[in-house]
C-alpha cells in the first residue's frame, strides 16, 4: 500500500512535468532566463534553437518548477528527485544538470542560503551537496513560497493551472 502512495505521487508529479512541456512547445520562444543563461555562458537569451542545450535547458527548469510547485504533496519529493541531476556525472552538463543546479541556486537565493554556485563553468559537487542540504532543510511552507517566487523571478509568470481530466488507473504492482 504504501509503494503504491508513492509511486500514485511520483505519478502525479510527471504528468505535470509532461504538460509544462506540452505548454512550452504551444507558447513558442521563450528567452533563456538570466541565471540559466549565465550559468550556460550564454550571451543572447535569445538565441537559443530548438533542440539545443540552452532551449533544452530552459525547457527543463520550466517543466520542473511547474512539476515541484503543482505537486499535491509536499515538494521535497520532486526537489529530491531532481537533485540526482546535481550528482550524476552523466547529466550534471546536461539540460537537467543546469536546469538542476539553476533551480536549486535559485531557491538557495530566495530562502537565504549563502553560497550557492553561480555562473558558468565547473561547479564542486561539495558546494552543490551543501545547498542541496540547506535548502531540503526548510518545511514544506517555506519551499512552497520560495518555489513559487522562484517561478515569476524567473519566468515572470506563475506556474499555469492545470486540471487533470483523464485519470489512468495502473495495475496493482506485483510482487
Amino acid at each position: 500500500a504504501a509503494f503504491l502512495r508513492l509511486r500514485d505521487r511520483y505519478v502525479l508529479n510527471v504528468q505535470r512535468h509532461e504538460v509544462e512541456h506540452r505548454l512550452d512547445y504551444a507558447r513558442g520562444l521563450v528567452p533563456v532566463p538570466a541565471r540559466l543563461a549565465a550559468a550556460l555562458g550564454l550571451d543572447n537569451p535569445l538565441d537559443t534553437p530548438e533542440g539545443g542545450l540552452a532551449a533544452r535547458a530552459r525547457q527543463e527548469l520550466r517543466a520542473y518548477l511547474a512539476e515541484i510547485v503543482a505537486a499535491p504533496c509536499s515538494p521535497v519529493l520532486g526537489l529530491v528527485l531532481l537533485g540526482r541531476h546535481l550528482f550524476a556525472e552523466g547529466t550534471r552538463g546536461g539540460p537537467y544538470g543546469y536546469a538542476a543546479r539553476v533551480l536549486f541556486a535559485g531557491l538557495a537565493d530566495q530562502l537565504g542560503v549563502a553560497g550557492a554556485p553561480a555562473g558558468a563553468g565547473p561547479v564542486r559537487a561539495e558546494d552543490l551537496a551543501r545547498v542541496f542540504r540547506a535548502v531540503l532543510a526548510h518545511d514544506d511552507a517555506a519551499l512552497r513560497l520560495a518555489l513559487e517566487r522562484l517561478q515569476l523571478d524567473t519566468f515572470g509568470e506563475p506556474v499555469p493551472s492545470v486540471v487533470v481530466a483523464a485519470d489512468v488507473k495502473h495495475r496493482p504492482w506485483r510482487r
